[in-house]
């Protein structure tokens, strides 16, 4: 299996996984009461749990942004084995060559991509998602003038998981 992982302060902290065979997802844990220092052990715990066929732990990766970035500093510290990093994932939307950040940059560009790529996958039944709260936050996802994808503005959720606002996590999550 593979991970992805989102983070932002006041919204929700969104663990996806997904099997890399099937591309269907695993599980998903949601939740905006998690400070980053605690949710980096509770997502690292669940990465072993969905562990590969060969014992090895689940790949996992974040957003390396605002709060990403303690999220980040505690997975290293855990000495987790499997961290998506922007060098060796240059066709996901990664960073420049010979960079070596663990973790994902959501510049304009990066979203663009990857929310292309998961728009193509689910419109091709490549990937599977029956997470009905993670397909509806996909329709608040708009292009702007210049093309990039965004969620326009702070759409008061009906979220279940407690979150004051939504801005799509879930779908950068499963991105």
């Amino acid at each position: 299996p593979q991970i992805a992982y989102f983070f932002n302060f006041s919204r929700n902290s969104c663990l996806s996984i997904f099997c890399a065979d099937t591309c269907q997802k695993a599980a998903e844990y949601v939740s905006p009461f998690i400070p980053p220092e605690r949710f980096a052990l509770i997502a690292t715990a669940l990465c072993w749990m969905f562990k590969t066929v060969d014992g090895d732990p689940t790949l996992l990766g974040w957003e390396h942004k605002g709060p990403g970035l303690i999220f980040a500093k505690r997975v290293i510290e855990t000495d987790y084995p499997r961290i998506y990093d922007s060098e060796a994932h240059l066709g996901l939307g990664g960073g420049k060559a010979g960079s070596r950040v663990p973790g994902w940059n959501p510049t304009n560009d990066n979203k663009r991509q990857i929310l292309d790529s998961y728009q193509a996958a689910l419109d091709r039944r490549q990937c599977v998602n029956q997470s009905e709260l993670a397909l509806k936050e996909c329709l608040g996802y708009r292009r702007n003038a210049q093309g990039d994808i965004e969620h326009p503005h702070d759409v008061k959720a009906d979220d279940p998981s407690g979150a004051r606002f939504n801005h799509g996590d879930r779908v950068i999550a499963d991105a």
